[in-house]
């Protein structure tokens, strides 16, 4: 009866731990204004410049109907900075669709984390790039720099995505008018030098071969050699989904990623 009640308690605390883990796991703030966008717990803005950044996340949240913020820490709870930054979005009241910068002094790392919407705007390839321009200000020691240029490149990617077919072809239209412009003017130069090289003919006889050689040449196939290769059907890539890596949060949510040293 005794071991019939402690293997009872033992499931109910495998099932206990199986819940409160994950959660105990992430010492970090889970209960965030999202309308607040900038939480700076590392303090490397001032007042005016956490000001300024927030109104920046406000304008393009307002632009693209989704979430973006910036999270500065100096203690990631013994996390890696990916997780924190996933986990962070995810276990907060944000947005199903944002872009999100931790800046983890602990580490010395940023990472930008997309999720929903988010994910498939930023991929990873957009990601990179986005890190390299956030990457200067933050070696540097200019921070706020450094969270100036995630947004603004936050803005330059997201507004080439939602850009209509029409009007990138409309924005494309004068290069378009002089390639066409540019082969039109070449082919009249040929035409032109062409006519000048040409002359008048004065004689029938112009017009009559001195002598008419007529050759035959036979091809005669001999045999044929085929070889085929054995095609790797991995080498094909994926189909579907974001372009670039993901990765899956403790919350079991997807996202795109990117991470770099400074």
């Amino acid at each position: 009866m005794k071991k019939g009640k402690f293997a009872g308690a033992a499931v109910l605390f495998s099932w206990i731990a199986l819940w409160i883990l994950p959660f105990s796991a992430m010492a970090m703030d889970l209960s965030v204004d999202p309308a607040d966008r900038i939480y700076d717990y590392a303090g490397l803005f001032s007042e005016t410049e956490r000001s300024a950044l927030a109104e920046q996340a406000d304008a393009l949240a307002e632009k693209y109907q989704m979430d973006y913020a910036v999270v500065t820490i100096d203690d990631d709870e013994g996390l890696s900075s990916v997780d924190y930054a996933q986990d962070f979005y995810d276990y907060n009241a944000f947005a199903p669709d944002g872009l999100l910068l931790l800046i983890n002094m602990d580490y010395r790392e940023l990472v930008i984390c997309g999720t929903g919407r988010g994910e498939y705007i930023y991929n990873e390839s957009q990601i990179d790039r986005m890190l390299d321009e956030v990457y200067e200000g933050a070696a540097d020691g200019d921070f706020y720099a450094a969270a100036q240029s995630f947004f603004e490149e936050a803005d330059r990617v997201a507004a080439r995505a939602t850009e209509s077919a029409f009007s990138r072809n409309l924005r494309r239209l004068p290069f378009f008018l002089l390639i066409a412009a540019a082969a039109g003017g070449i082919s009249v130069a040929c035409m032109a030098a062409a006519n000048k090289q040409r002359r008048r003919a004065t004689q029938a006889s112009a017009y009559i071969n001195e002598e008419l050689r007529l050759s035959v040449r036979n091809d005669q196939f001999l045999r044929s050699a085929v070889t085929r290769t054995r095609r790797n059907p991995d080498n094909g890539g994926s189909h579907g989904g974001p372009r670039g890596g993901s990765s899956i949060g403790s919350s079991g949510r997807s996202h795109s990623v990117g991470s770099r040293r400074f």
